[in-house]
């Protein structure tokens, strides 16, 4: 499908790491943990969501 993206996750700790690392800013965390509550489909709770720290936004 053309402008679908599939995320594979089986935990919550994977799903939110897929989610953060495609996201342009920063992902609000508490609609984060909502969103992941209301997520359809089984998913193992892993517990609290992982800390992603960014570099400073220049590679290499």
């Amino acid at each position: 499908m053309p402008d679908c993206i599939i995320i594979t996750a089986q935990n919550t700790r994977e799903l939110y790491g897929c989610a953060e690392g495609l996201s342009v800013v920063s992902v609000n965390r508490p609609k984060m943990k909502q969103w992941l509550k209301t997520f359809p489909g089984a998913l193992n709770d892993t517990g609290d969501l992982p800390v992603i720290k960014r570099g400073n936004g220049h590679f290499g």
